[in-house]
């Protein structure tokens, strides 16, 4: 098949977040399948068209910031393409609606909308995180910006997102709990969704990692921002080191902003562990090719977020054959296999977060056996063999619920019923 990846994220000129990796990964798994496989992404720093493992890679010269714009700045490149011979499939994430551009310019070619977690879902998981005073002041403030209270639920960003979903072919969830979601959330069609896992292909130099280790060191990997589940993470830490003094807590990823105005998370996080903060280290970001020196020094993987949908972060911990905590809600216990290779906690939960560190800190055994149980999962469960074929029959299944389709596709997307964005 000819297939059409729509993402600004593609390593390595944006490696931003994990839809980069699943693009990088997805694209490098078809082209070997021997699909031909063009990604269509941006760049902070180049335009042009390059090939890389099979996979021909279309870059648009566009800086983070006016991310925004990808999806009408892809358009020219993608469209010469499409004429040159045209696309079998299209495939772009929720996020942004950074496909809807190039839908739009080949409405004939079938259409899949792929869900990581687009900015509804993450503007509905940081609202998890707020007191109802809190909710009530960022409802009163849109009031005051907008003149209406709720707006930011059902338009902007929002709509763009629901609209470009509603007019897909296929609507495809890398895991039950974010396919059940927001099938809810925006009264999607069961019929036209589909459960495709990430692949994911372990580098060498993580699969190398030993699984006994000796570090006593507690890791998270991830931004530190307040949806991944860091304050509730240092609200845990002088619990579980009060009990293991001779352990250590690394904190590794970009700071974001703290609850408190001016104040980075790093510098918030410290500030709430008080006299334990000569055991925790804040290393800052490390670059995607380094991630593996950081677990390679690791016992305990930590995943505390109140929501995730398909983290790499956990499959990179899994193929590191680390012990992990992970947080129950959202995809990871479908990666964990429930807790065959792992431990699951509820969310915004510091004390029970605390208690399995604790457990874990003080059982060598449990520790590997779930390391090795994990690295295993990983290898046969999200592989090329596992994954290749369900991606596979994801864009046929595209292409024929496109040929049983009496109405054509209308874009942009349908008008926007309000009532149904929730």
């Amino acid at each position: 098949m000819r297939i059409a990846l729509i993402s600004y994220e593609m390593p390595p000129d944006t490696a931003v977040g994990g839809i980069g990796t699943y693009v990088d990964q997805c694209a490098r798994v078809l082209a070997a399948r021997g699909h031909d496989v063009h990604v269509f992404a941006g760049s902070p720093t180049r335009s042009g068209v390059v090939k890389v493992d099979g996979v021909h890679v279309h870059r648009v010269q566009l800086p983070v910031e006016r991310r925004k714009e990808f999806s009408r700045a892809i358009v020219p490149s993608f469209f010469q393409e499409n004429r040159s011979l045209t696309f079998d499939v299209i495939e772009g994430p929720d996020f942004y609606a950074e496909a809807a551009g190039c839908a739009a310019a080949a409405p004939e070619v079938p259409l899949i909308v792929k869900l990581h977690m687009g900015a509804f879902a993450i503007q509905q998981v940081v609202a998890r995180t707020l007191t109802p005073l809190q909710r009530l002041n960022k409802r009163l403030r849109a009031l005051a910006r907008n003149g209406y209270p709720f707006w930011h639920r059902a338009f902007g960003d929002n709509l763009a997102e629901w609209q470009h979903t509603r007019t897909a072919d296929l609507i495809v969830a890398p895991c039950h709990a974010i396919a059940e979601w927001m099938r809810d959330a925006w009264n999607l069609s069961p019929e036209r969704m589909m459960v495709v896992p990430y692949p994911y292909v372990p580098p060498t130099h993580l699969l190398q990692i030993p699984i006994p280790t000796q570090s006593r060191v507690v890791t998270f990997v991830g931004r530190l921002e307040i949806r991944k589940g860091v304050i509730d993470l240092a609200a845990a830490i002088p619990q579980f080191l009060a009990q293991c003094p001779d352990w250590r807590v690394r904190f590794v990823g970009k700071s974001l902003s703290a609850p408190v105005a001016g104040m980075d998370m790093d510098k918030y996080i410290a500030r709430r562990i008080g006299a334990f903060s000569s055991k925790v280290e804040f290393v800052g970001s490390v670059p995607l090719g380094e991630i593996h020196k950081q677990l390679a020094d690791t016992s305990i993987s930590v995943i505390p977020s109140v929501w995730e949908n398909f983290p790499n972060v956990c499959l990179e911990a899994m193929s590191a054959g680390r012990a992990i905590i992970a947080s129950r809600a959202g995809g990871m216990p479908e990666q964990l296999d429930g807790e065959t290779c792992g431990v699951l906690v509820p969310p915004q939960k510091p004390k029970v977060l605390a208690g399995a560190l604790i457990k874990l800190a003080r059982n060598a055994s449990l520790r590997e056996s779930l390391g090795a149980a994990a690295r295993n999962r990983v290898q046969h469960a999200y592989g090329r063999a596992a994954i290749g074929p369900l991606l596979e029959d994801s864009y046929h299944r595209a292409v024929i619920s496109r040929q049983a389709c009496t109405t054509p596709t209308q874009y942009p997307a349908m008008e926007c019923d309000a009532a149904n964005v929730h």
